[in-house]
């Protein structure tokens, strides 16, 4: 028998408990009685089942309720795929606008918007148990995400992970945002990369890891005395007295040719190739 949504609304209005996290709509027949947000925009949000007595703006009481839980809820993912079998609500961060669509057992809408422009935490919205949400867009003001000083001390900035980060994303440096946010270093983790430890085929790093062609100092001046260059190929006086280096015939050129008998540490493969930046 199919129920016409003036039912299904009137056995809610007697059925329901009073806290409606308590049984999570365990009890209902059909399981799209509950509040239920699907997350199709390209950010994280966050997902809650629970609605305060005193504070619909915020979560400090819950009637008591004991399982109540706040989650994340990632791109492509539902409130149910997060264990929250009754979405109650969604929470909107200050200066950002949510796009969604509406789905009751009545009809679907298209194109709703929340925003919260100038609350200084963001705001939390009420999901009704007969409603399905879906977030198809997530934008924020330019401000961005709050910049937090674990971040900015090391020079980087909070920012959302969709963005491209060329030194490689830090995670724990940005506590004030969602998971979505992580610090971006304005330059490499680790030391400076010095242009005279690079013309010996080297990489600057602390002395005391492990190193296959020795360290050679002098060669990072951009960083302190514990980084020093780190030589790929280990060379011979023979090739250094010749105003050589010592490097792969396989995966360099050289041109003034190669020298040979002046790389006896190594094998055939290694062979010294005249430069005009070695002085010994």
């Amino acid at each position: 028998m199919k129920l016409s949504f003036a039912t299904l609304a009137a056995v809610a209005a007697v059925a329901l408990p009073p806290t409606v996290v308590a049984k999570e709509c365990l009890d209902w027949p059909l399981d799209n009685v509950c509040g239920l947000v699907k997350n199709n925009a390209g950010q994280s949000l966050k997902v809650a089942n629970g609605w305060g007595r005193s504070n619909k703006d915020s979560y400090d009481e819950f009637d008591g309720e004991t399982t109540f839980k706040k989650v994340t809820v990632n791109p492509n993912q539902s409130s149910k795929d997060q264990g929250v079998k009754d979405a109650d609500g969604v929470f909107v961060p200050k200066g950002c606008r949510f796009t969604y669509d509406q789905e009751t057992l009545k009809a679907k809408s298209y194109d709703h918007e929340w925003s919260r422009e100038g609350r200084d935490s963001g705001l939390w919205i009420k999901i009704q148990s007969i409603d399905i949400i879906t977030v198809t867009r997530i934008s924020c003001a330019s401000s961005g995400p709050t910049q937090d000083a674990k971040c900015t001390n090391i020079g980087g900035k909070c920012q959302y992970t969709a963005n491209a980060c060329s030194a490689g994303y830090l995670t724990g440096y940005c506590p004030s945002s969602q998971a979505n946010v992580k610090c971006c270093p304005s330059k490499p983790s680790g030391p400076v990369q010095d242009t005279q430890c690079k013309n010996w085929n080297g990489v600057c790093q602390n002395s005391s890891q492990g190193c296959s062609g020795g360290y050679r100092v002098g060669l990072c001046p951009s960083s302190g005395n514990s980084i020093k260059c780190c030589l790929s190929i280990k060379q011979d006086n023979a090739c250094l007295d010749a105003g050589g280096l010592c490097q792969d015939i396989n995966k360099k050129s050289c041109k003034k040719g190669y020298m040979t008998g002046k790389c006896p540490s190594s094998g055939n493969n290694i062979k010294c190739c005249p430069t005009t930046f070695i002085n010994t």
